[in-house]
């Protein structure tokens, strides 16, 4: 075998011989050594550097496997070099399921162990039971059209397939490639649950997810109830403890405030008290001036009476003006002969031209 993991050897009987190669990944690499006796399958090529005729190695099974072993691992590598076994296209199965679809035998003890883990495990699931025969030549075709009528009819979120244990004659109708490319075609989720542990079938290969056995498969499609209650549990305790510690920040903030408030709001009794003394004294204050200015309006009357003509008037004086003008006349040295003049005496007005005047 190369750094590279590709095998040359060489095959030969009594009679014969001839050179193999085999490259990394094939079919049944492991189980070359010395002396064993095998059976191969491949294909002849003629490699013309060295003018030799080797035989390109690509399945290779213990002698004595029989037929279908090699069946098993032509059509295994033939798939798998389509892409049928890609775990990239593989899709995941969903959380929390609704309905399964369950194709097996009716008559088996698979129903049984089925449902019992799922009663245990999410008994809220639906289990749509697709009656199927699981052996013999007829049973490829009933799992087929299960599996058509889950994908067309039904609203099954995941698909169960699953058969007891059995020889690989018991188990060939799950190595047939119609229900490999049903199970590729499926838009549904498949998980297989075929024969026991050690049992490997290419239905295994295609399927989304394999399971051990059907009670394996059963788990894999469901969540686990008691492992459910215990998460709501722990995730209700967090809650709980997130509010608590909400309401005490809260309730800190909340006094903090008051504090604060209690602090910096003024002593509103005071304040009262002070307005109630500004208040009086603006009181005696105003008093005081509305008195000083009634004094001086009494004063400021009495200035106007002595200042008022008809005051003057009433004393017998008499004011004089030049007629058609509001000059008084006071000195005589403005009088000047012939000028009409008005005499203005308390009840009237006398006419009069000016005659003689002297000083």
């Amino acid at each position: 075998i190369s750094t590279a993991g590709h095998a040359y050897f060489t095959l030969k009987d009594p009679h014969s011989q001839i050179k193999c190669v085999m490259f990394a990944r094939s079919t049944g690499l492991n189980i070359l050594e010395n002396g064993r006796s095998v059976t191969s399958h491949g294909r002849m090529s003629f490699y013309e550097t060295s003018g030799s005729l080797d035989l390109l190695v690509n399945i290779i099974i213990s002698e004595g496997s029989g037929p279908l072993a090699m069946e098993f691992e032509k059509l295994k590598y033939n798939l798998d070099n389509e892409g049928l076994f890609e775990q990239s296209r593989k899709r995941h199965l969903p959380k929390f399921p609704r309905t399964i679809g369950l194709i097996t035998s009716p008559s088996g003890s698979v129903i049984h162990d089925v449902t019992t883990v799922l009663n245990r495990r999410y008994p809220v699931v639906k289990v749509i039971l697709m009656p199927s025969m699981v052996q013999g030549k007829e049973a490829a075709p009933d799992v087929i059209r299960s599996i058509k009528i889950l994908n067309n009819e039904t609203k099954a979120d995941v698909i169960i397939i699953a058969r007891g244990g059995g020889s690989l004659e018991d188990l060939s109708a799950f190595n047939e490639e119609s229900l490999a490319r049903a199970i590729y075609t499926s838009r549904i989720p498949i998980i297989s649950g075929i024969g026991h542990e050690t049992d490997f079938t290419i239905a295994d290969f295609v399927a989304d997810v394999r399971a051990p056995t059907p009670s394996a498969a059963a788990e894999l499609a469901t969540p686990d109830r008691s492992a459910l209650t215990s998460e709501i549990l722990s995730k209700i305790d967090h809650i709980n403890r997130v509010m608590i510690n909400q309401m005490s920040d809260l309730h800190y903030k909340i006094e903090r405030a008051k504090s604060t408030l209690e602090y910096r709001v003024p002593d509103v009794a005071s304040y009262i008290i002070r307005v109630d003394e500004v208040a009086s004294r603006l009181g005696t204050g105003t008093d005081h001036l509305l008195l000083s200015l009634n004094q001086k309006i009494a004063s400021l009357h009495k200035q106007i009476d002595t200042l008022n003509p008809i005051s003057t008037l009433q004393r017998g004086y008499a004011v004089i003006q030049k007629r058609g003008t509001s000059k008084v006349l006071s000195e005589t040295k403005q009088f000047v002969h012939g000028d009409e003049i008005d005499i203005a005496i308390l009840d009237g007005t006398i006419e009069a031209i000016v005659g003689n005047s002297r000083s």
